[in-house]
């Protein structure tokens, strides 16, 4: 039994039913195409974040901008206004999570979960994170396996935890090794395996098109530990950033990486360059 964690990105959708529902239906379809049995062989948790921040969000949208009346203004009608409420409410969280207050809660929020499925259910387990969701969990990762010994964090009592596979889509986390501008100066300062990848029993695949902008390579951050995977999500901004819940490409690549059959999937570099 493979134990799959989902976390979303940024943004106030109707989480179950537009992401974590679809994507589950689409992986018990290619496995029953390969006759398996989903609930024999996989193991879905989720996690919820969108509350942590979501009342101070509004409180600055709202305030800000009385005129909307406290509605969401219109995609096309009022460009502007709807450009606001996008900046307030889905960057919003990337700005919570950049300051200390915010990093604080939506970790905590995220670890907690994260820690009561690990001790209780999954001691072996993979994740798949989605755009800011990617970056809470590296982060979590990191502190898990990546940082010297002494400092790790420890779940089980038993030190019996290990990552089987991590899946980023949409992922924004060469952006975020800004935080630590001074390694991008240099390269071999980078922790050669920060989430505790041990290739080639687990592996970190990172899905991305190279229309969504929000969606970054991470091969050449880390080499022989990241497999970048281009997949067709689209070529508007929120189709293609959201689209990695719709692929079946997707899917299908998560779903051979869990039992165990991970091809070396070649990609179509020539896009990635444009």
């Amino acid at each position: 039994m493979h134990h799959l964690i989902l976390l979303h990105g940024m943004g106030e959708f109707e989480i179950e039913q537009r992401f974590y529902g679809p994507f589950e239906a689409m992986l018990r379809e290619v496995l029953a195409e390969r006759k398996l049995d989903f609930d024999e062989h996989i193991m879905l948790h989720r996690i919820y974040y969108t509350e942590v921040v979501k009342d101070a969000k509004w409180s600055v949208f709202h305030r800000s901008f009385p005129e909307y009346h406290g509605t969401i203004p219109p995609m096309f009608d009022k460009q502007i206004g709807f450009g606001r409420y996008f900046l307030t409410v889905f960057m919003g969280d990337v700005v919570a999570y950049s300051s200390t207050e915010g990093e604080r809660r939506l970790r905590n929020y995220v670890y907690r979960q994260l820690d009561t499925i690990i001790r209780n259910d999954a001691p072996s387990f993979s994740i798949l994170a989605h755009s800011l969701g990617s970056i809470i969990a590296y982060d979590y990762l990191y502190d898990l396996f990546g940082k010297a010994p002494a400092k790790r964090r420890r779940i089980r009592k038993d030190g019996r935890q290990r990552l089987e596979h991590f899946f980023t889509t949409g992922s924004p986390i060469a952006l975020f090794l800004l935080r630590k501008a001074h390694l991008m100066l240099k390269a071999r300062a980078l922790s050669r395996n920060p989430v505790g990848v041990r290739r080639p029993r687990s592996s970190w695949l990172n899905f991305w098109n190279h229309q969504d902008i929000l969606a970054y390579p991470l091969e050449r951050f880390f080499p022989r530990l990241v497999s970048d995977r281009h997949v067709d999500t689209g070529s508007l901004i929120f189709n293609s950033h959201l689209g990695y819940w719709y692929s079946r490409d997707v899917a299908e690549q998560v779903a051979d990486a869990l039992l165990g059959r991970t091809k070396g999937k070649k990609r179509p570099t020539a896009k990635r360059r444009r």
